[in-house]
């Protein structure tokens, strides 16, 4: 009976931490994914000049935001899932800052293909935790 108490035990645990992962990754995948689609508005609106105030800002809250959770997420999901979003805003930051308008909408336009379908690759698996 001690054993099935335990067991149980685990399972819900294990039950509970895959819920965990779940919310963490989807609320993180859709905060990138709204805040490119802002930076996408952002950089549309400023085409001359993508590297006003504005869209500098816009994108440091996205890296700040993005570099916050994927310390957690690197403990729960496999980093080479996450490695493209780290990428993908390191190429962005570099066209805004060299004022490319071009390759910044590109890198935009991979960053909120990559949220948006990153929630199904990350999703919950409780191998992740055994």
């Amino acid at each position: 009976m001690k054993r099935l108490i335990g067991v149980i035990i685990i399972i819900i645990i294990l039950a509970g931490l895959s819920i965990g992962e779940e919310v963490l990754v989807n609320t993180t995948t859709k905060t990138v994914h709204s805040s490119s689609y802002n930076l996408e508005k952002l950089v549309t609106q400023n085409k001359d000049n993508i590297c006003c105030d504005s869209i500098n800002n816009e994108f440091n809250k996205l890296d700040t935001f993005w570099d916050e959770k994927e310390k957690v997420l690197c403990y729960i999901v496999n980093f080479e899932k996450i490695k493209p979003i780290n990428e993908t805003l390191h190429k962005l930051g570099g066209a805004i800052k060299e004022n490319d308008y071009s390759v910044a909408l590109e890198n935009i336009k991979t960053l909120q293909n990559y949220s948006e379908n990153m929630h199904y690759v990350m999703g919950a698996s409780l191998t992740n935790f055994i």
